[in-house]
């Protein structure tokens, strides 16, 4: 009687181990990338929850944000003609929110390696008196807000009271990506890209391929609405998303 063979060849077993590779070569990629969303994603709720409690607690003690105590920002002009700027509006911010916000502890940098648009342009930001460290919180996980230009008007809901800046524990600063903008108004922290701003709409300020030519400091800001209310980070894979 004939015993049946068992097992396989070392043949079979390569090529078994081969499309295992091409497979996992194919799909990881993918996976890794789904990740580093859902990561981004649960990163960036947390501070915008953590900003929004810290606004309900200082507009608590403090009353209404268009009674700070808000200055102008651009105070004039130097011999050459450039704004001559002043921040206080911006440290008043900082210090109020800083004393209801758990930050993280020792010295911190907030150098990043580059700054890109939503596409991957390039934009300069030395000089930005948004990224002056005295206007700089590091929260516990190691994400850095940064508190922008705060605006003497804050009755205009198109103009806002200031802006926020989130910038993820990441080396590079990417608009839409790792860096989301958020405006202060008297009803709270909104997203930028957020159903009732008009002046940075979505369609726009979040098209990955820029059909409207948004300069690069500005093109990828109005995402940060989307990953809000949608749970996720679509705009980066499609160009329809409606």
């Amino acid at each position: 009687m004939k015993l049946l063979r068992k097992g396989f060849t070392l043949a079979e077993v390569l090529i078994t181990l081969g499309i295992i590779g091409i497979v996992a070569a194919m799909t990881l990629p993918t996976i890794v990338q789904k990740y580093k969303e859902r990561q981004r994603i649960t990163q960036l709720k947390k501070a915008y929850s953590t900003l929004s409690q810290a606004f309900n607690m200082v507009k608590l003690e403090y009353g209404d944000p268009r009674y700070w105590g808000f200055t102008n920002s651009v105070i004039g002009k130097d011999e050459e003609g450039n704004n001559i700027i002043d921040s206080s509006s911006q440290n008043l911010v900082k210090t109020l929110f800083s004393q209801y916000i758990k930050q993280a502890k020792g010295k911190h940098k907030h150098s990043f390696r580059k700054y890109i648009s939503l596409d991957g342009r390039n934009y300069e930001t030395n000089g930005n008196a948004e990224l002056k460290s005295e206007n700089i919180l590091y929260l516990a996980d190691g994400t850095m807000v940064a508190f922008g230009w705060a605006n003497e008007d804050c009755n205009n809901q198109a103009v806002s009271c200031g802006d926020i800046q989130v910038f993820l524990p990441e080396k590079t600063a990417q608009l839409g990506v790792s860096t989301f903008y958020f405006y202060l108004t008297p009803e709270g922290i909104k997203p930028w890209g957020d159903r009732e701003q008009t002046v940075r709409p979505f369609k726009e300020y979040c098209d990955r391929k820029n059909s409207k030519g948004i300069v690069a400091n500005s093109q990828g800001r109005s995402c940060t609405a989307w990953v809000l209310y949608n749970d996720n980070m679509d705009y980066l894979h499609c160009d329809d998303l409606s």
